[in-house]
């Protein structure tokens, strides 16, 4: 279920990663165990919480995985050895990706 859950933003960052933003209204729990964000089949696990807050999560993602993910897959978050909860967050739309910054 995804009621309360967003897709915050998509954005190119350096080292040809993209970051993927995303809230929720039930937080995540601080477990010991890392956060995987599943989008069809693309997995990341590198990730943090802006300012501690366990409401929010950033992914950071290769860019090539981004691009190898479909428009439309599903974007999950779960654990990565436990599957007590999962968070939905609808379907990938890549054309949220913001634009690069121009120096």
């Amino acid at each position: 279920m995804s009621d309360g859950n967003t897709l915050v933003a998509l954005r190119p960052i350096d080292g040809g990663r993209v970051e993927i933003e995303l809230a929720t209204h039930t937080a995540f729990q601080a477990l010991d165990d890392q956060l995987v964000l599943e989008i069809g089949d693309v997995r990341a696990s590198w990730s943090r919480h802006p300012d501690g807050d366990l409401s929010r999560v950033i992914f950071s993602v290769p860019m090539a995985d981004f691009v190898a993910a479909r428009d439309g897959d599903a974007l999950r978050v779960r654990y990565a050895t436990h599957d007590i909860r999962q968070w939905r967050f609808g379907a990938l739309d890549k054309s949220r990706l913001a634009p690069r910054d121009q120096p």
